[in-house]
């Protein structure tokens, strides 16, 4: 699934749910490919099996919390920030040794004192890629 790395065309699924005047997530995709694999049943239980309904509640959770930092409160136990080269992402986590890479997906991503993406501004995300933790 490494070839799901190499896109770099992203394409939005916008999907505003107004709470208390604040959008929630925001989710977009690194490639058109990968989007068709979340959006198809068949293709994910193909290649997830068992674990095909785990991502999309995962992806249906992503699309219920306001911001990422609230997402990785509550599923503290599923995500890891990770970093590839300058750019900070996390990894969820899900079924037995599968997982969502996910970064940040503002045209400026917020920053805090420190130059570290603030993830409690961050309300606006990419899937980078899915896969299995080798």
């Amino acid at each position: 699934m490494s070839h799901l790395l190499n896109h770099t065309k992203i394409f939005p699924i916008i999907v505003p749910v107004q709470q208390e005047g604040i959008y929630a997530l925001e989710l977009s995709f690194n490639s058109k490919s990968l989007r068709n694999i979340c959006e198809n049943s068949n293709e994910l239980a193909n290649l997830f099996k068992d674990d095909s309904n785990r991502l999309k509640n995962r992806i249906s959770d992503l699309l219920s919390f306001n911001n990422m930092a609230e997402f990785t409160q509550i599923f503290i136990k599923r995500v890891e920030k990770v970093k590839a080269g300058n750019t900070e992402m996390y990894q969820v986590n899900f079924g037995k040794n599968n997982y969502i890479l996910i970064e940040a997906s503002h045209i400026k991503n917020p920053t805090d004192d420190h130059g570290c993406i603030d993830w409690k501004s961050v309300n606006r995300i990419k899937i980078v890629s899915i896969g299995e933790i080798k």
